[in-house]
């Protein structure tokens, strides 16, 4: 048996098409993976031939839902010759549904090594962009802003503050759910393999 084998395609659907044509044309593969018709929908894997997809079947490319669900109905049509593996930008897709839930966000409930991490410099070589004194600003004026006593000299929590700053904003959440939404079919899908 050989073998068809592609990754990495991160939701680009021309690079995809490429590689069926690249399997159509090849004498070594010639038509081993062909699609059924002009709309791109089903695809046929001739006898002989296993298909293997390597993983990152999403990221950036805005093809990323036409090419999962080519790939789950490939692997409906022929369950004993086709591997899905998910992979690394898979994985960490799938996560999302679960850390960006309103409670993971919450900076009162969040877990400290989340909250208080990464800090890739040291506090002391640190240079504000302006957040710092803009809402330094806004507390002074009675608006509402994050306010603990953390230290004599200021009323403002920076720690909390720094983990705001490497966090997803709330209004943004519904954004990064529409994106994760695509891959619920294939992480479902995954699951029963």
């Amino acid at each position: 048996m050989k073998i068809l084998y592609v990754t990495d395609v991160e939701g680009n659907w021309d690079y995809f098409l490429r590689f069926i044509q690249t399997v159509q044309t090849s004498p070594h593969t010639l038509n081993a993976l062909t699609f059924t018709d002009a709309s791109h929908t089903r695809l046929v894997l001739q006898r002989g031939y296993q298909f293997v997809f390597g993983g990152d079947v999403g990221d950036k490319g805005v093809g990323t839902l036409r090419l999962i669900r080519v790939l789950l109905a490939l692997k409906h049509d022929y369950p004993d010759r086709v591997v899905l593996i998910a992979g690394n930008r898979d994985v960490n897709k799938m996560r999302w549904t679960s850390e960006f839930t309103d409670v993971e966000m919450d900076l009162k409930t969040m877990d400290p090594g989340i909250k208080n991490g990464p800090h890739w410099l040291p506090e002391t070589t640190r240079q504000s962009l302006g957040i710092i004194p803009y809402l330094s600003k806004l507390a002074r004026n009675g608006q509402d802003v994050p306010i603990t006593s953390t230290d004599s000299s200021s009323s403002i929590d920076y720690m909390a503050l720094d983990a705001v700053n490497t966090k997803v904003c709330t209004p943004y959440l519904h954004l990064y759910m529409m994106i994760i939404s695509s891959y619920c079919a294939f992480k479902w899908f995954l699951v029963r393999i």
